[in-house]
């Protein structure tokens, strides 16, 4: 495994961990932003750059495009659907939302299509 790979794993790693606690913090210690929707837009952002990251972490040797691609959206949906449940379950004041999960979705979506038509011109991301 080459280095490039170690470093996206190190990464991937600490995004994850980011989204949990910014995900399972309650809210009112988090700051605010007045502006429609942007939770949405930072759950898009968020799971798009996590669906990147899980790509770029994974070896190309063990894994074909197809199935690297697939994974990383699968597992990206899935971690989504399973932190919203969380908010729901383990915090008092933030619930789950099934328009989070459908941001969330979307943002692995575009990084997946991304990925895809980028990777043939993009050396980095080989």
């Amino acid at each position: 495994m080459d280095y490039k790979h170690k470093i996206f794993q190190v990464v991937f790693v600490l995004w994850i961990v980011t989204i949990t606690l910014l995900s399972l913090v309650e809210s009112e210690n988090l700051p605010r932003i007045d502006v429609k929707n942007s939770d949405k837009l930072g759950h898009f952002v968020f799971y798009f750059l996590l669906t990147l990251f899980l790509f770029l972490a994974l070896p190309k040797q063990r894994l074909n495009l197809g199935s690297k691609l697939l994974f990383s959206f699968l597992f990206s949906v899935i971690y989504g659907i399973i932190i919203e449940i969380l908010q729901g379950v383990i915090t008092v004041k933030r619930q789950p939302e099934i328009l989070d999960v459908f941001a969330n979705t979307f943002g692995s979506l575009v990084a997946i299509v991304v990925i895809y038509f980028l990777l043939p011109k993009v050396k980095f991301l080989k």
